[in-house]
């Protein structure tokens, strides 16, 4: 873990800092889930199921963002991304996005 810092710091301290910070959790209510899911079953009990799906959004969510989902189409220059657990078994991700000088919000409105 430690190394993994020192890593991402080392990506900061060369490139800037990051421009997105973003945060992606998963919603064990979603239907891909539910539809996988025995009767009596809850989410917490498939986290094979979870987790597969929730990379899949998480793919989704990050294809969006880069291919122009918010209405322009932005240029990253690095990601890191962290991915971790709740208690409850639910996996939520942080992303940490650094982006090319044309690409950065220059304004509130950008």
């Amino acid at each position: 873990m430690r190394a993994q810092y020192q890593d991402a710091m080392a990506i900061v301290r060369a490139l800037g800092k990051p421009d997105l910070f973003i945060t992606v959790t998963c919603n064990p209510k979603w239907p891909e889930i539910k539809r996988c899911l025995l009767p009596r079953q809850q989410a917490v009990d498939r986290p094979d199921v979870t987790v597969r799906v929730f990379r899949l959004k998480l793919k989704a969510i990050l294809h969006g963002i880069t291919m122009g989902a918010l209405g322009i189409e932005l240029i990253e220059v690095a990601r890191i991304h962290v991915i971790e657990f709740q208690k409850r078994g639910i996996p939520h991700a942080y992303l940490l996005m650094i982006l090319t000088a044309e690409d950065k919000p220059q304004t509130l409105e950008s």
